[in-house]
């Protein structure tokens, strides 16, 4: 039977709180959509592509220390199945569950975000739809009234 290592069970603890803390840059996002805040959405894009970028060093990190414990490439129930039973094996049960449910929760805040920016990205789309018209044909002449189309402007509307 393979063992698990603490250096591995800290990396796991540290991909939990980059996850859970994504979780959180995931609301802000959200709220900032909502209330159309491009500062703050600028804010929260540039933290999650460093969020982003560090979550891939460090699953990079978890894939070669899992090859080096003798684990492969095993999935996190095989890994499990394959130790022994000890507190190790408790702490990276329950970093799995963990892992797991900031996974499930930040796609589901993710799909709610993008759902939200594409309804606010159709809206803009039939608003400048509907002000790219064709401007009508009719000009308008003194006080407001509308002159025919092709009508010249008098000498007084000249100067």
């Amino acid at each position: 039977m393979a063992e698990i290592s603490r250096e591995y069970l800290n990396l796991l603890e540290e991909i939990s709180l980059l996850c859970e803390a994504m979780k959180d840059s995931e609301k802000d996002k959200r709220d900032a959509l909502l209330k159309s805040d491009e500062a703050a959405l600028g804010v929260v894009m540039r933290d999650q592509q460093a969020g982003v970028m560090r979550l891939e060093s460090l699953e990079k990190q978890r894939a070669a220390m899992q090859l080096a414990l003798g684990f492969g490439t095993m999935s996190a129930a095989e890994m499990q199945a394959q130790m022994p039973e000890d507190e190790k094996k408790q702490q990276f049960a329950a970093l799995r569950v963990r892992l797991q449910n900031a996974a499930e929760q930040l796609k589901e805040l993710n799909r709610l975000s993008i759902d939200i920016a594409r309804e606010q990205l159709s809206i803009i789309y039939q608003v400048t739809e509907n002000t790219a018209q064709a401007p009508s044909s009719s000009t308008y002449g003194p006080g407001s009234k509308p002159r025919p189309a092709g009508a010249r402007p008098l000498f007084e509307e000249k100067v």
